[in-house]
């Protein structure tokens, strides 16, 4: 499965990013960051579900996900929890 902050381009891609947020895949600009989808990391930077128990000390907390990236790994969805569930809410660190 792909790594957070994994693309070979991602830090070029998130200095062109300017003051937009950058994806947590490629590091691309998120230009809408009302609708961007979460996705929890875990400090191997792999993705982990919303709801995995991990220690404080393996979380890095969730990060934004582009559409783009997210539509190339369509296997990441499953990861995204539903607006209705309590930790849907991206995590603060």
């Amino acid at each position: 499965m792909i790594k957070a902050f994994s693309h070979p381009d991602f830090k070029r891609n998130q200095e062109k990013a300017g003051g937009l947020t950058p994806c947590c895949i490629c590091g691309k600009g998120i230009k809408d960051m009302s609708t961007a989808k979460h996705l929890r990391v875990n400090v191997y930077n792999e993705f982990v579900a919303a709801d995995a128990d991990l220690a404080p000390s393996e979380d890095m907390g969730s990060f934004p996900v582009g559409s783009e990236c997210l539509r190339n790994n369509p296997e990441l969805k499953l990861l995204i929890p539903s607006a209705t569930d309590p930790v849907a809410q991206p995590h603060r660190s």
